[in-house]
């Protein structure tokens, strides 16, 4: 509707006469049908251009040159429409040559073009405008998610029931197997060293998080021993990248909401389906469990969402959980 109408004042300006009489409206409706002609060519081709060239600049990190790219590709394309349709016109509407040469039909086409270039920059500051206090908006949740993430990996490991359930399996080490027990010491180190180390990280490498997940399964088997079986058949690349901490907070979350028993033991299998880790474990809820915040895997989903547009993936059935993330290329 709105182009339509925006067609007809076009034709108001280019063609004022036409309007001035019944006749006239009947001898320029040529003039009139191809104004509209013209503005749903260049509504719906602008459209589409700008369609194709929103990935190339961020409104945030480049406004200038997103702005620049839209006004002058608009305007190029405005320009060459005007002067086809302005040799169509002539070529219906004149006799002789005059309007037909190439001179004649640049200048003519100056000011529709004009006219639709005027229009297209003001959309274009309108959405420019939108999108850059949209994409700061983003930016600021961004920055919010990352913090409620570190902060969910840090409570996972520094909560009063981690130390507790790591210093008594330690202490019983100590009598046990001290070998053992100052392995798990030096493995217990790592796991806080890393999450401190990855605080400040956008994304991990797949070998950096796959060792870390390493100390992190091994104390969680020292504590639950045959119980817990995880079976990882991940490849260890450095130009491949993860969420940090994200495959803990999988497993740490598969841990705390299911049995893990002699009777009912917990197996946990990672392996890469195409471009997605996938992180999948045996489904037995434990009864009267605490829904929890839910924050951690809620995160990860949110976080994934400014660094690709791969979603996760979760699903659920009779006895399988399954939660797929993406595995992101070399980060610039």
């Amino acid at each position: 509707m709105w182009i339509t109408l925006l067609g007809f004042a076009i034709s108001v300006v280019l063609c004022p006469q036409c309007y001035l009489s019944w006749e006239n409206l009947i001898s320029y409706w040529k003039t009139i049908l191809l104004c509209l002609l013209y503005t749903y060519i260049l509504g719906y081709g602008s459209t589409r251009i700008v369609t194709l060239i929103e990935p190339k600049y961020s409104w945030l990190e480049h406004p200038k040159k997103k702005f620049l790219l839209h006004f002058v590709t608009l305007f190029i394309f405005s320009f060459i429409v005007s002067a086809i349709l302005f040799y169509i016109y002539a070529y219906l509407m004149f006799e002789g040559e005059k309007w037909l040469t190439l001179s004649e039909v640049l200048n003519q086409a100056k000011l529709p073009a004009f006219i639709s270039v005027s229009i297209a920059a003001f959309f274009t500051g309108t959405d420019f405008l939108t999108n850059w206090k949209k994409e700061a908006v983003r930016a600021e949740r961004l920055e919010k998610e990352k913090i409620a993430t570190q902060y969910e990996s840090l409570r996972n490991q520094v909560n009063p029931h981690f130390l507790f359930n790591s210093l008594n399996a330690l202490s019983e080490l100590v009598y046990e197997d001290q070998d053992l027990a100052v392995k798990y010491i030096r493995q217990l180190s790592q796991v806080y060293r890393y999450v401190l180390d990855s605080r400040n990280h956008e994304v991990a490498s797949l070998r950096d998080e796959l060792d870390f997940l390493e100390s992190f399964i091994f104390l969680q088997k020292i504590r639950f021993g045959n119980n817990l079986i995880v079976e990882n058949a991940v490849n260890k690349y450095d130009k491949k990248f993860v969420l940090p901490l994200s495959l803990q907070i999988l497993i740490e979350n598969s841990i705390k909401h299911n049995i893990i028993s002699e009777e009912d033991p917990l197996k946990i299998n990672l392996y890469q389906e195409e471009n997605y880790l996938v992180i999948q474990n045996k489904l037995n809820k434990k009864r009267n469990m605490d829904k929890g915040t839910g924050i951690g895997l809620e995160n990860i989903k949110m976080r994934y969402q400014y660094l690709t547009e791969k979603p996760v993936l979760i699903s659920e059935n009779e006895g399988t959980f399954v939660v797929k993330i993406p595995i992101l290329e070399e980060m610039a």
